[in-house]
């Protein structure tokens, strides 16, 4: 019972998408209707700008950790890694915006960080690098969820 919880939980946070909700409250916009349609971190980027892309990055990192965190508190390491399957789920397919989320990028670096901080510190940065060199945030994530 304690596992189906800790997913519920990880789910539901990940519901809480921060693309969405700075873009509406702050801009009166709708992520979605920019770019690739997603509501992520990246189209966030994309749609309103580094400043506000990296907010929603960084949030959505944090979202990552949190669920693992709780996971972790209400069920040990098994709970942790039950709640970072959820919240990228939630993430990625929330019921809140019709199962249309985000890619899960930045939530999964959030997850791996608490799971295995120095592996998701090596993908994070060869990603970002491939990204910044490329100047393809597509191109660096794949590279970096590869590795």
């Amino acid at each position: 019972m304690r596992l189906f919880v800790v997913a519920v939980i990880g789910y539901m946070i990940g519901n809480i998408s921060n693309a969405y909700l700075i873009g509406k409250i702050f801009l009166k916009k709708d992520v979605r209707n920019y770019g690739s349609g997603n509501a992520g971190a990246t189209n966030a980027l994309r749609a309103f700008g580094a400043k506000i892309g990296i907010l929603v990055f960084l949030l959505d990192v944090f979202k990552g950790i949190a669920a693992v965190y709780i996971g972790r508190q209400l069920n040990l390491e098994f709970g942790g890694y039950i709640a970072g399957i959820s919240v990228i789920a939630g993430h990625n397919w929330p019921v809140t915006l019709k199962f249309k989320g985000g890619k899960g990028i930045a939530t999964s670096i959030g997850v791996m960080l608490l799971i295995n901080p120095l592996v998701s510190l090596i993908c994070f940065t060869v990603g970002l690098l491939i990204a910044i060199i490329t100047r393809t945030v597509s191109l660096g994530s794949l590279i970096g969820v590869a590795i």
